[in-house]
């Protein structure tokens, strides 16, 4: 669903759209829809800059041979493996 249609359907509703930091949001004209379409664009364009860098950076530590993580590769044991079991007596939960 797009930006748009969840605009013109919260406008159906008179729902109306408040932005603090993006005062142009709060007017009505056809022009609105231009500049939403071009952030909605914006954002998208960022966000898959931001997914094809991180996984650039994963792919480049693996072949450094570090962890998923980045850190070494020794083995990770599990905290509830730890913990001690508290036994109940028979019958009670």
């Amino acid at each position: 669903m797009s930006i748009l249609t969840i605009i013109h359907h919260l406008h159906q509703k008179n729902i109306r759209l408040v932005s603090v930091l993006d005062p142009w949001t709060e007017t009505n004209n056809d022009f609105n829809d231009v500049l939403f379409s071009i952030t909605s664009w914006m954002a998208k364009g960022q966000s898959d800059h931001k997914s094809k860098a991180t996984k650039a950076g994963i792919a480049r530590k693996r072949l450094e041979g570090k962890g998923k993580r980045g850190k070494d590769k020794k083995k990770r044991v599990r905290r509830w493996l730890k913990r001690p079991r508290i036994s109940t007596p028979e019958g009670q939960a």
